[in-house]
């Protein structure tokens, strides 16, 4: 049985935030707070003078990359699903649940990375030019981020979400 899957089902979270639109209360701050945290506790494992000062002035551009960054992975995720390039095996376990199948897992694996490789670029690129840090440690805060803050959630199934909202 062929399912016939339009767009919201692949774009996680943000389907969810338009579906139903108070989690964004939730999403944003808890976002923003862990990657306060990852950034200050890197931050502070790096022994940086003024962690909380540094984390502070560049919390909201690692914020904002984050999302731009998780946001390329899923346009690419998108762009991918709708190119017909997918057999409908793949694009039903993609989908409804990556760990079904282990091309799908390392397809959604993929876009994960691709999605972390941006985090690391974006943050590289801008999120630090109001603090005052070397190269190397600029190198390791921003793959400390693009670890810790890689979009995992496109590993969620859906079918969890829709059994959730089934029930509500």
């Amino acid at each position: 049985m062929k399912k016939n899957y339009k767009l919201y089902n692949i774009f996680f979270p943000i389907w969810i935030l338009w579906l139903i639109p108070t989690t964004w209360i939730f999403a944003i701050p808890i976002n923003f707070v862990f990657d306060f945290f990852v950034l200050y506790f890197t931050i502070k494992l790096l022994k940086l003078e003024n962690p909380f000062s540094k984390s502070k002035k560049s919390i909201i551009s690692v914020f904002i990359s984050g999302f731009i960054a998780d946001f390329i992975g899923s346009v690419l995720l998108i762009i991918l699903a709708t190119s017909g390039y997918l057999n409908s095996a793949w694009s039903d376990y993609l989908f409804e649940n990556p760990f079904l199948s282990v091309q799908s897992f390392l397809l959604m694996l993929f876009f994960v990375i691709i999605s972390a490789i941006c985090i690391y670029f974006l943050n590289y690129r801008f999120s630090f030019r109001k603090i005052d840090i070397d190269n190397k440690d600029r190198k390791k805060i921003c793959l400390s981020l693009a670890i810790f803050t890689a979009p995992y959630f496109f590993f969620l199934p859906t079918e969890i979400v829709y059994n959730i909202l089934s029930i509500i």
